[in-house]
């Protein structure tokens, strides 16, 4: 078995999570809700007609609330043609999405292949400037598209010998910055060093249009914690 985590944007719609696989169980929770319910699905929850979409616990107390069918969170086997008609292909809007590994720290060069969220120059530097904050700035603005709250950082520390790497989250950056000092907040700090890796800040992008999708999970509760255009991390026990 294998433990799988992530992050994905919400929208206000049916979203299709494709794993890879039908997980054993999951656990979603709401990253930006100052109280933000779970709701967990496993495979037990099938044997019983009000159980087969999960449960919510709701943060704070109160009663766990039971999903039946197209309330909650359920097996999605795959299987799907993604077309211009079942797709939106907005980064943070899509209905099916999968894991997104890629680097955006790059500038964009079209002629070379290169395709980056770099607003200026390719970020390659981290100047940490305040401590107690968090906070530092890069060498360049990012164009904010891909880049921003949410996005997966690894950063090299330079200054001494072990030269240790710091694979951490950026918590506030806003498009069209990121140079000047204390424009970019990591989730803990960092020393000054080199970037390595600047994911999306999604977690999971849209599937093309052609793609044949795999399992994972449906997302059919379109509420808490899985709140339009809030960050919801999830933490699933694969086979």
């Amino acid at each position: 078995m294998n433990i799988l985590q992530g992050h994905f944007n919400g929208t206000d719609a049916v979203t299709y999570l494709q794993l890879g696989a039908i997980p054993y169980s999951i656990k979603f929770w709401g990253l930006e809700g100052a109280t933000p319910d779970t709701v967990e699905w496993d495979r037990t929850m099938v044997h019983d007609l009000l159980t087969p979409e999960g449960i919510m616990r709701p943060t704070g107390g109160g009663a766990v609330v039971d999903y039946a069918l197209s309330e909650g969170v359920r097996p999605y086997f795959g299987g799907d043609l993604v077309t211009s008609s079942n797709q939106t292909l907005t980064y943070g809007e899509g209905l099916y999405i999968e894991r997104d590994d890629n680097d955006y720290r790059y500038l964009t060069n079209a002629a070379a292949g290169i395709s980056g969220d770099a607003a200026t120059v390719t970020i390659t530097d981290w100047t940490l400037d305040t401590l107690a904050a968090n906070s530092g700035h890069f060498n360049g603005d990012v164009t904010g598209t891909y880049i921003g709250a949410g996005s997966l950082i690894i950063i090299q520390e330079t200054a001494v010998p072990n030269r240790q790497y710091y694979p951490v989250a950026i918590n506030t950056l806003t498009g069209g910055q990121g140079s000047d000092a204390d424009e970019v907040v990591l989730s803990y700090p960092v020393p000054t060093g080199k970037v390595t890796f600047i994911g999306g800040m999604d977690g999971y992008k849209p599937s093309p249009y052609g793609t044949v999708t795999k399992p994972g999970m449906r997302i059919n509760l379109l509420t808490t914690p899985f709140v339009n255009d809030e960050l919801v991390g999830f933490l699933a026990l694969m086979p």
